[in-house]
């Protein structure tokens, strides 16, 4: 599949290398590290390896592909819930900011780095996504508590969680998959067993870190874990 063409306007020619230089390093990890999910994905969500992402193009792409689309928030962080209850209408929010090169290897503020290279590759699996909007339908019917614990089945398994495959632990986490610094720290997590067991009841009790990298990950069986914990837990707290 030819890589998607974008449109150069509203980003600068320093973004465009920004992005450029991002996507040959972290697709060179990816490809050693990154399970088969993400990799099958990222084959057919095609990215520019030499432009920023266009929008509505990539949302058009993933729209024939799972039904998803993609909504711009622009440079602001949405709050946990109403990011939540957009996926519930198969809807998600991505940024329009990129960092700036003297924050090339970590940035506080969301940015589309992360979103267009860790999550978006997901998005083209039909299966994935229907998931990802079963979060968004308990979200908008959770309590403050429940909002929290859900949140960190997502945090703990789709963000930063590993997956065995043939025998190997690999990377799932879309914020390992796009931190360049967090997926070497968890590669030396792996090799120095630095894991638990990806169970709703460890899960749900960890709190994620937003600012610094974690000290242990959670690794599942499968991705299908990330769907059987969640329907557990909403069976649980009649949420389903």
């Amino acid at each position: 599949m030819a890589a998607t063409k974008t449109t150069i306007a509203p980003y600068s020619v320093e973004d465009h290398q920004t992005w450029s230089r991002y996507y040959a390093r972290q697709k060179k990890l990816a490809s050693q590290y990154a399970c088969k999910e993400f990799l099958t994905g990222f084959k057919k969500l095609s990215l520019d390896p030499k432009h920023v992402p266009e929008m509505k193009a990539v949302s058009s792409r993933i729209h024939k592909m799972s039904g998803w689309k993609l909504v711009n928030c622009g440079d602001k962080t949405v709050p946990m819930k109403d990011w939540f209850v957009a996926m519930k209408n198969r809807s998600f929010p991505v940024t329009d900011y990129i960092r700036p090169p003297e924050h090339f290897d970590y940035t506080a503020k969301p940015d589309l780095l992360h979103e267009y290279f860790g999550h978006l590759p997901f998005f083209t699996d039909k299966k994935f996504a229907d998931v990802a909007q079963k979060f968004g339908a308990m979200c908008a019917k959770a309590n403050h508590r429940q909002l929290i614990q859900i949140s960190r089945i997502w945090s703990l398994g789709v963000e930063f969680g590993l997956v065995r495959e043939k025998g190997k632990i690999k990377i799932l986490g879309a914020g390992l998959l796009s931190s360049y610094g967090e997926c070497l720290n968890a590669v030396a997590s792996i090799k120095k067993g630095r894991m638990r067991p990806f169970k709703l009841e460890n899960v749900i009790a960890t709190p994620g870190r937003t600012f610094e990298w974690h000290k242990k990950y959670f690794v599942m069986n499968s991705v299908n874990d990330i769907s059987a914990t969640l329907i557990a837990y909403g069976k649980r707290e009649h949420l389903l």
